[in-house]
């Protein structure tokens, strides 16, 4: 025997061991047994123990057939009674016979080294010479009896006596000066470990939690160390179980891994051991979360002791993140030593329990924990840390990555049940996070990979038309909702089929009855606002969807609800579409009959009550259309197109002074910060809005003032929209139109130079003295132009901001009701100018009762539009202090005032309106140059119309080269064309103006403002009957269309052609048509009201 080379071996075991390099134990063993004789007996038959026992050599189970090879060693021969190939129980048995033996070899350890110390006390009793001859004479070291301990205890844990199990652990390794060994360290996690599976199988949750956190971990951070994959192994193997258990403490369940207790008693009965071990590893199936209990899950669940939920949130997840920090921290490990750990790890993962599936457990139960606890942070509106976020984006990101691995694309009739509640998590935490379009895309290809694993999921299409809706890829979202309806419609054809009793297909990847009919909402929604020419296309939806709601008899009644909504819908997008004139008022009443079946179910759906407003509004009900969307204010006080459609509403009743009052209430709401944060349907909306308020005050004053309020228009632009585009093209207006030095053009009389600039009041509402006395001293010009509608003056004060007369027609037209005299405007402008600037009342009227107009903030009209110590949750004074409002509407006719409402309707309402999309960077910039074109347009208009032409004709070309200008010459934009083209006519160039109108209708041939203009150029020569014939044609075509239809503009050259053909009969039927549509039309067209569908 040589003590260098048993020194030596002795070391290379240790290595091994630490590593599962268990291939190597056996032959280290043979080495350290020849050179270290009988002194290392204890920890060579230790070691052989571990390399027969070791879990990669057991597998995952106890269950799986296995040979165990045991080595050939005294211990393990005296144990060996199992066959060449044995099974399950025979190898139990084995392990019994081992722990048997081997307990009786520790005992003989220990008795041997009793006797040595008691002879070591004989032979010298005084302590120096005891303390020597001690420790000559000990055979077997107390580091060594640990791990043989150690060893003794993790056989009984296979056996399931975890009783025994506690009884055997030592309580304490060894002193940290007496360890010699890595393997002892390694044994000392192996030990807590076994300790805190026999605590939860003997149902000491507690007390196992507690154990688990005293985990000792070693310092990985230079390298895996001497510890090697053998402590990594049981440091994840107990912060899994750790993990574990304290989720099923915290939700009062047991999962199919925790560990149970097998015996009623300490003794070890083979028999009986080895039936209720068969029993327990019989529930060892893939668990899958059903909505039904079978009788015997029921049964057990009553007679389980209930568990104490005595752990938080923050510990339960803390426990997850601990295992998933180590897990990382492994990849942080530097390079040098990680390539020889990643070696040993890959070896051992290849068959140790901790494989992926396990990983997979784990992760999948830490989603599920961090997915509840997100949506408990949401219930209590907690704000969602960004931390958060990126820890549920890791976690699904990795969970992800093990689920792929170990799933296999399934067979004939198999489903992948956790591939399916996988993206369903995803989806749920993304919609929890606010359905981001920005993350949406994240979404879709985790969709997209899970559909790899799937074969004709509905489910997943379902997510995939929420996701690429959000994120704006209205092709592919367009795609996924038509095949879903096709795979739901042939699944119900299988379902029906096995009712008639042919052979069961197994639709276990179906949607339910509620989640397709939201999806076939969300639909109709979805055709109605991004594909309104598809209508048909919804009106199959609306139309299968109805008849299901009866073959299924459902009875949500928020359901019914939904359905019925998405039915209007439908009906309401088909009426704007179709050619067939005589049908649309049945189509539109048919779509008010589903909006108000919907209220009846939901009364607090305020999307289908602003649906039901909008069509009262089209068919012309004004009383009844600012009934409902005074209701939708009254719930949801920050919806923006719910208050334009209320301001043009009042327009159509003549009661400008509370429209214009109105239409601030919303700037008022929303103050300027969160305006920013609206999407881009609502702050065009806000544009939109603008341009109605202009729309009134050019009623009210004319157009003059109008474009003195202009730069507003501007300054909302650029705030709402900043760093979009280029900010020379913004401010040129300033630049071009505002301020340019340019000969005085006609209809400026009065005026020199530029307009007069838009200066910021002060707090109190002041001006500078300078832009006060110029713009209060300016002679208000007194205006002929109060019908749009040529020489017919049916309009009482209203006009329409489409086009121009001629001064022909001027010549022809009679006294106009909208004349005022200049105190009279001058009164009019005191009215207006307490809604756009006033502070206080001192801005409004000089001590002598002179009325002045103060000069508008650009960017504060909104909120300088109410009182100004007025709270931001509270209504502008329009609707709840009418008392105090000149000229306002009989008390029970004023909307009542706002209320502040709380969302608390069931998650369930929520889906058939998804959250605005996030477009792509090219799309919303035309989206957003649309916007700026629009508004040059509307600025060309007021100048036009101000008979500022030259400076008309700049904004025009401005717009020109905001819409694509540079295709061609002049731009591609029809609306651009049908400007230049009232331009032309409103400075009687006929002919000029009739080649615009034509070359607008070239690019848009149903464009209505050209058609409208042509027309007019057309009839302008009575005794042209061939222009005649084509003016009718172009407008009996308009009038038919869904943007023409109530059109009073197109029907009105529509009557004057007739007049001039003869036929008088048929013109007066089209003039009190006019008649009609004129005294319920909106200062706008209701078609401005953006976003139309909610």
């Amino acid at each position: 025997m040589s003590a260098s080379k048993a020194a030596t071996y002795l070391s290379l075991l240790d290595t091994a061991r630490c590593n599962g390099d268990w291939s190597s134990v056996p032959e280290l063993v043979r080495k350290l047994t020849k050179h270290g004789g009988a002194a290392r007996k204890c920890i060579t038959e230790t070691a052989l123990l571990d390399h027969d026992t070791s879990p990669q050599r057991l597998s995952h189970s106890l269950h799986k057939n296995a040979t165990i090879v045991v080595s050939a060693s005294a211990l393990s021969k005296a144990s060996a009674t199992q066959a060449s190939t044995a099974n399950a129980a025979s190898t139990l048995v084995s392990i019994s016979a081992l722990a048997q033996t081997f307990e009786e070899e520790i005992a003989r350890f220990k008795a041997d080294n009793a006797a040595a110390a008691a002879q070591a006390e004989e032979v010298d009793a005084t302590a120096k010479r005891k303390s020597k001859k001690y420790s000559e004479h000990i055979v077997t070291s107390e580091e060594e009896i640990y791990q043989a301990e150690v060893t003794l205890a993790y056989l009984h844990h296979l056996l399931q006596a975890h009783r025994i199990v506690l009884q055997i652990l030592p309580p304490q390794p060894p002193p940290r000066d007496q360890i010699t060994q890595e393997w002892t360290k390694v044994c000392a996690i192996k030990a807590l470990c076994l300790k805190g599976m026999a605590q939860e199988a003997l149902k000491m949750k507690e007390e196992a939690i507690q154990t688990y956190k005293g985990l000792p971990i070693p310092d990985f951070s230079s390298g895996v160390g001497s510890s090697g994959s053998e402590a990594i192994w049981w440091i994840r193997k107990t912060l899994s179980r750790f993990a574990i258990a304290s989720w099923e403490l915290f939700e009062g369940v047991e999962s199919p891994d925790t560990p149970r207790e097998a015996h009623a008693d300490d003794e070890y009965d083979e028999e009986e051991g080895l039936d209720e071990l068969d029993a327990a590893h019989a529930a060892l199936n893939p668990v899958r979360e059903e909505t039904e209990e079978t009788p015997s899950s029921t049964e057990s669940s009553l007679n389980r002791p209930e568990l104490k939920r005595v752990l938080s949130e923050s510990g339960l997840i803390g426990a997850f993140r601990a295992y998933h920090a180590f897990s990382m921290s492994l990849a942080e490990i530097r390079p040098i030593s990680a390539t020889a750990a990643a070696s040993t790890l890959m070896k051992s993962d290849k068959s140790s329990a901790e494989d992926d599936a396990s990983r997979k457990t784990i992760y999948e139960t830490y989603l599920k924990v961090v997915s509840k606890y997100l949506k408990t942070q949401i219930d209590r509106d907690e704000e969602i840390s960004d931390d958060l976020r990126a820890e549920i984006s890791s976690i699904e990101k990795i969970y992800e990555s093990l689920l792929l691995k170990v799933t296999k694309f399934p067979h004939a009739s198999k489903v992948n049940q956790d591939v399916l509640m996988w993206v369903d998590t995803v989806v749920a935490n993304w919609t929890i996070l606010g359905s981001q379009g920005s993350d949406a895309g994240r979404v879709v290809e985790i969709l997209y990979r899970a559909a790899g694993k799937t074969f004709h999921s509905p489910r997943i299409l379902r997510h995939l038309f929420i996701t690429l809706t959000a994120m704006g890829n209205f092709h592919d979202a367009h795609l996924s909702l038509d095949t879903y309806i096709t795979l739901i419609k042939r699944g119900k054809a299988r379902i029906e089929k096995e009712k008639s009793g042919a052979h069961s297909t197994g639709e276990e990847d179906f949607d339910t009855d509620s989640q397709i009919l939201t999806t076939c909402v969300q639909g109709i929604r979805f055709l109605a606002k991004y594909f309104p020419e598809e209508s048909t296309k919804a009106m199959e939806i609306a139309s299968t969807i109805k008849t299901w709601i009866f073959e299924w008899k459902t009875e949500d009644q928020s359901i019914l609800g939904l359905v019925w909504r998405g039915i209007g819908l439908a009906n309401a997008s088909w009426s704007h579409q179709t050619v067939e004139s005589t049908q649309r008022a049945e189509i539109q009443d048919r779509a008010i009959a589903a909006f108000k079946k919907s209220l009846e179910y939901q009364p607090e759906g305020f999307e289908a009550l602003f649906d039901l407003g909008l069509m009262y509004a089209e068919t012309r009900d004004i009383d009844s259309a600012i009934d409902a969307i005074r209701g939708v204010a009254e719930m949801q006080e920050k919806c923006v197109p719910a208050w334009h459609l209320l301001t043009l509403l009042l327009t159509s009743k003549g009661d400008w002074d509370t429209a214009l009052t109105v239409s601030e209430a919303i700037f008022q709401l929303i103050d300027e910060n969160e305006q920013l944060t609206l999407g881009l349907g609502n702050r065009d909306g806000l544009v939109e809005i603008k341009i109605t308020q202009l729309a009134i005050i050019e009623m009210l004053e004319g157009p003059e003032s109008a474009v003195n309020l202009a730069d507003e228009l501007l300054g909302l632009y650029t705030r709402l929209f900043p760093g979009v585009l280029s900010s020379a093209a913004a401010v040129s207006m300033r630049d071009s139109v505002m301020d340019a030095d340019r000969p005085i053009t006609r209809g400026r009389a009065g005026t020199t130079g530029g307009m007069p600039a838009i200066q910021v009041t002060d707090v109190k509402g002041a001006s500078d003295s300078e832009v006060v006395s110029k713009r209060s001293g300016a002679t208000p010009r007194p205006t002929t132009r109060g019908s749009s509608l040529g020489r017919n003056s049916l309009r009482k004060k209203r006009r329409s901001m489409v086009e121009p007369l001629t001064d022909d027609e001027k010549s022809k037209e009679g006294p106009n009701k909208l004349h005022r005299t200049p105190s009279q405007k001058s009164a009019k402008s005191t009215k207006s100018s307490k809604s756009l600037g006033a502070k206080s009342a001192k801005s409004h009227h000089t001590s002598a009762g002179k009325s002045i107009s103060p000069s508008v903030a650009a960017e504060n009209v909104g909120a300088q539009a109410v009182q100004v110590n007025r709270p931001m949750s509270q209504t502008p004074s329009v609707l709840s202090e009418k008392n105090n409002i000149p000229h306002n509407l009989p008390a029970e006719a004023v909307p009542s005032p706002i209320k502040q409402l709380t969302d608390d309707r069931p998650l369930l309402n929520r889906p058939p309106y998804l959250r605005e999309p996030i477009l792509s960077e090219l799309d919303e910039k035309k989206s957003v140059e649309g916007i700026l074109k629009k508004i040059w347009l509307v600025v060309a208009g007021l100048y036009r119309r101000a008979e500022m032409f030259e400076d008309s004709k700049v904004a025009v070309e401005e717009a020109a080269g905001v819409a694509e200008g540079g295709k061609v010459e002049g731009g591609v934009d029809a609306d651009v064309w049908a400007e230049r083209g009232f331009l032309s006519l409103s400075q009687n160039q006929s002919s000029d103006a009739q080649k615009h109108f034509e070359t607008a209708l070239a690019y848009s041939p149903d464009h209505a403002l050209g058609i409208v203009g042509l027309s007019r150029v057309l009839l302008l020569d009575e005794k042209n009957s061939t222009a005649r014939d084509r003016a009718s044609g172009l407008l009996q075509t308009l009038t038919k269309l869904g943007n023409g239809w109530d059109m009073s503009e197109a029907w009105f050259e529509l009557a004057r052609e007739y007049e001039m053909s003869g036929g008088i009969e048929k013109a007066k039927d089209i003039y009190w048509w006019v008649v009609k549509l004129e005294d319920t039309r909106g200062v706008r067209g209701w078609a401005c009201v953006v976003p139309k569908v909610l």
